[in-house]
């Protein structure tokens, strides 16, 4: 028993397989129809409810989205010219400038070397807004520097960057901040209302009306049609259906024979005589005629030997007698 050649040798005649298909589309479009009407005001909160799950996924989305698309090279002479132009500033310098007088006047000179420190400042010869500026200078030049493209400091802190990113995007913080901003940029997204528009545009384009019948059933009974043809050519579903087939037949055989035979007694004693004979031949019909041909073949053989044996053995010897 096969199921799946009874099934597909009824739909290699192409009316039966359009009318199938055809019912099939018709059926799937209307329940379909009818589960999104009965599930409008549901399909929000789900849409909803299943967008926060999936705020777990955005952070290591939007992790591997900022591993992928930054462009290393590109940031570093962002930050490099920033730091440059930070040199450059007044009011750096001047914060510079002060920092290093606070340092200068806190370290432990001694008597003399406190005495020579002052009259330093006093005259001139120590002065830090000079020291400053010579410094940011310095510093402004190596920067410089460092956007040359074959620059070994340069090199060292590109093959740093993905590391020091990664170590970033592993901090808690840095999680918990993205975490935040995912719940916060999808509380802001009007999901309802999205949501909502797309089902009344979904009901007044395909499932209601002449549109039903003209463009969703089309769309499904192409569908379908693709499936069923994919179905019919693959060996492996078409064993699977024939294993399943006998496997569902063995189980109500083996739980319902109970009234297997009852039934079918019922069924033969309902048939009129004529009726029961045309049944048995149906059903035998190859085997009675398997039956008649062996009949004739086995008396033309007998006969032939009862032929051979009377004209050549027993007319030319018993004869004689």
């Amino acid at each position: 028993f096969s199921a799946s050649r009874l099934v597909f040798s009824r739909l290699e005649k192409e009316e039966n397989r359009k009318g199938l298909e055809r019912n099939l589309a018709e059926k799937a479009g209307t329940w379909f129809v009818s589960f999104v009407k009965a599930h409008k005001n549901d399909a929000a909160s789900m849409a909803r409810r299943e967008g926060e799950k999936k705020l777990a996924s955005f952070t290591a989305f939007a992790k591997e989205k900022i591993l992928s698309e930054m462009n290393r090279e590109e940031w570093l002479d962002k930050i490099l010219e920033e730091a440059e132009k930070r040199t450059r500033d007044e009011k750096n310098r001047e914060a510079l400038a002060r920092f290093l007088e606070e340092k200068g006047d806190k370290e432990e000179k001694g008597f003399f070397g406190s005495l020579a420190y002052g009259l330093g400042k006093f005259f001139g010869a120590i002065d830090y807004d000079s020291l400053a500026d010579s410094a940011m200078d310095a510093l402004g030049e190596e920067i410089e520097t460092w956007k040359e493209k074959d620059n070994p400091f340069r090199k060292t802190l590109l093959s740093g960057w993905d590391s020091m990113v990664r170590r970033f995007l592993e901090e808690e913080a840095t999680e918990r901040a993205l975490g935040d901003f995912g719940r916060i940029l999808f509380a802001s997204f009007p999901v309802e209302d999205k949501v909502e528009e797309a089902v009344d545009r979904f009901m007044e384009e395909w499932g209601e009306g002449r549109a039903f019948h003209e463009k969703l059933v089309p769309q499904l009974e192409n569908a379908l049609h693709h499936a069923i043809t994919a179905a019919g050519h693959d060996e492996g579903f078409r064993k699977r259906m024939d294993r399943f087939a006998r496997d569902l037949a063995v189980e109500i055989i083996s739980y319902e024979h109970g009234w297997l035979a009852p039934a079918m007694t019922e069924v033969l004693e309902n048939f009129t005589d004529w009726e029961l004979n045309e049944f048995v031949e149906s059903k035998v019909w190859s085997e009675l005629e398997g039956i008649r041909i062996n009949g004739a073949l086995v008396g033309l053989l007998a006969g032939c030997a009862f032929y051979v044996f009377l004209m050549w053995v027993w007319v030319p010897f018993v004869g004689k007698w």
